[in-house]
């Protein structure tokens, strides 16, 4: 756990201190658009990087196990760039009242090892655009996608502390999710709904 906590102890201080949060949603689009070149141009590492790692066959994995993650970055992308960030509404006693979305802080994602980057790319790409910070715990077969990813984040302009990736096993996500508080959220610490699912305890 002490892997963890340090991760969440640098996302928390990037997302406090940190430029990202404080990036306007262009900034980081354009940021995530040079992930997502840098990306389209490692797809075969990442197949066989996936492949490598829990035996997909490098038919599928060539076909969906690296394209298909990049095509959520492609459509995340599409959909943030028409996002309406921020918006002037009328207000009830008559005055405009401006709706701005902001980030809110630390996000925590735990893939499974099926499908190991669409699942993360999933959860960590709206994040990141909308300004969080992100700690990935790897499925234990599958830890070395997620450290590729992160090499082509940090080139893209991520900056440090902004995603942190923790390989380890189902009990250290276990343990996570029902007793650490590592985001602020209304209910800190809460255990998730899935966590003492044995179906959930495969894929953590």
């Amino acid at each position: 756990m002490a892997d963890i906590d340090a991760a969440v102890a640098a996302a928390r201080d990037a997302f406090d201190h940190g430029p990202w949060p404080q990036m306007s949603p262009a900034e980081r689009i354009a940021v995530l658009e040079r992930f997502s070149g840098l990306y389209s141009a490692k797809l075969t590492e990442m197949a066989e990087l996936i492949t490598v790692s829990m035996g997909s066959p490098t038919s599928f994995a060539n076909l969906a196990q690296s394209p298909a993650p990049w095509m959520q970055i492609e459509a995340f992308l599409g959909i943030a760039r028409e996002f309406d960030w921020e918006a002037e509404r009328p207000g009830v006693l008559g005055a405009p009242v401006l709706v701005r979305r902001e980030p809110v802080g630390v996000v925590a994602a735990i893939p499974p090892w099926n499908v190991p980057q669409f699942t993360i790319m999933s959860k960590v790409v709206p994040a990141l655009l909308a300004g969080c910070t992100v700690v990935v715990k790897p499925a234990p077969e599958t830890p070395l996608d997620g450290y590729l990813m992160a090499e082509l984040l940090a080139e893209a302009g991520v900056p440090e502390g902004v995603v942190n990736i923790v390989a380890a096993g189902r009990e250290v996500g276990s343990t996570w999710c029902a007793t650490r508080a590592s985001t602020r959220s209304p209910s800190p610490g809460r255990p998730l709904p899935a966590a003492g699912s044995p179906r959930s305890a495969v894929n953590s």
